[in-house]
């Protein structure tokens, strides 16, 4: 499955302004969780648990897994694109919005992304 949270906005810029601190945040978080778990580091070898700080985030453009869907919404759609590509997933299940995240914003990208980025995913 591709699990995965996003953010789109009118503009790459705009997007990362409005969600880095709180991709950082959330990664934070997760990755605190399998550092907990015993042996989840050790099945996990390809997260790099290192998190750039807020500022330096947006320049590595990571997530959790890979790279982060955050951005304008045709940049959006072409990261979900190569992602279903690369991994052939069974389902996908996109989270919209970032713990903390002004709840204006998060309504702005699903509304972004019901106009922009689905009509795309349509004749899959």
């Amino acid at each position: 499955a591709l699990m995965e949270n996003l953010h789109t906005a009118a503009s790459h810029d705009q997007a990362w302004d409005e969600a880095e601190a709180h991709l950082h945040y959330t990664m934070s978080w997760h990755y605190a969780m399998f550092e907990s778990e015993a042996g989840m580091k050790e099945t996990h070898k390809d997260i790099q648990f290192n998190i750039p700080p807020v500022g330096e985030l947006r320049k590595s453009g990571r997530s959790y897994f890979g790279q982060a869907m955050v951005g304008a919404p045709d940049e959006v759609a072409q990261i979900v694109d190569r992602r279903i590509t690369e991994m052939a997933p069974t389902e996908v299940v996109l989270s919209v919005g970032f713990a903390g995240m002004d709840p204006r914003h998060t309504r702005h990208s699903v509304e972004l992304f019901a106009k922009e980025i689905m009509p795309h995913f349509r004749s899959r």
